[in-house]
């Protein structure tokens, strides 16, 4: 949900630079208007824009929307990769907590049992095309005049190749999050390894009137003592206890096993089973309020296009 986060503010930018794109530059001509009498109004309707753009010269000269959907393109992509970065990371053999579709990967030249995340690796790498993309644009636009400049030819080579690779990227990431799966019983021994409880144990000193400076001290000490014994928390007894001088009474830690730490983070936006339920469920609403926008979109520039051909 941490990255569906990402992806739904980045529909947002979107949406939001669709809504500036509203304005009509038809009639702006090359550099200042024309003598010729010509209505833009009439184009801005026919055309379904909200209204005409105001100035000419800047009308002409301006690529600020180019560099808009270049920026958002770039940020996209850079979601992407980091989702990417993660696959490679959780594919590797070190880690094994995922199980990516074979038709997302290929087999290693030389190495019979290596399964290469290649798609992963390919969408985290992608991400510069688009980056360099705004940076050229960028660069170009800084050194020009008001109205047309011939440099201005170098936005649509920019603005294709940065459409393509997101739109690629994203249908080909689609697919393979489809074919892809966690694999539990790995991810529930690697949760069961090292001392992920210690925060929970920490604020629950914190709820028995310790102050946070000396629970995290304590608790500190308490994982230096495991480290020591060669113990983890579900090894500790009432005697390791009193040996710490803990300053709850306690048999043991087992009120602080990973599953009830799960279901305590139940503040608004935590991961506990039922936050994250709920963040799914406002996940699926807003993802159905989109494709609606969308799909009005679509309707209106289909009657559109379908009134201009009568």
């Amino acid at each position: 949900m941490a990255h569906f986060q990402r992806f739904k503010r980045d529909s947002e930018k979107f949406m939001e630079l669709f809504k500036r794109l509203q304005e009509n530059p038809l009639g702006a001509c090359a550099m200042a208007g024309t003598t010729l009498p010509t209505d833009r109004f009439i184009t801005t309707k026919l055309l379904g824009f909200d209204k005409p753009t105001e100035n000419a010269m800047d009308t002409v000269g301006n690529r600020d929307n180019i560099m808009d959907y270049l920026y958002l393109s770039s940020l996209t992509m850079t979601h992407i990769s980091s989702i990417a970065e993660e696959f490679v990371v959780f594919n590797s053999q070190e880690f094994s907590f995922i199980d990516i579709d074979d038709g997302y990967c290929t087999g290693s030249s030389i190495m019979p049992q290596k399964k290469n995340p290649d798609l992963a690796e390919l969408a985290r790498g992608k991400v510069g095309r688009n980056i360099g993309n705004l940076i050229n644009l960028l660069t170009v636009v800084k050194g020009t005049f008001l109205t047309f400049n011939k440099d201005f030819q170098e936005d649509k080579e920019a603005l294709f190749d940065s459409i393509k690779t997101l739109n690629m990227s994203l249908l080909i990431f689609e697919k393979m999050l489809e074919g892809s799966h966690f694999k539990e019983e790995v991810l529930k021994k690697h949760l069961e390894e090292g001392f992920i409880e210690a925060t929970d144990i920490a604020e629950y000193l914190v709820k028995e009137n310790i102050p946070f400076r000396s629970a995290h001290e304590i608790v500190g000490n308490l994982v230096k003592y495991c480290e020591n014994n060669n113990k983890d928390f579900s090894q500790i007894n009432k005697k390791d206890l009193e040996i710490l001088e803990f300053p709850v009474k306690l048999d043991d830690l087992s009120i602080f096993k990973i599953e009830n730490s799960i279901k305590r983070r139940n503040s608004f936006g935590a991961t506990s089973f039922k936050e994250v339920e709920r963040q799914v469920g406002v996940g699926e609403e807003y993802i159905e309020k989109l494709e609606n926008q969308i799909s009005r979109l679509k309707n209106t520039i289909d009657s559109l296009y379908a009134n201009l051909e009568k």
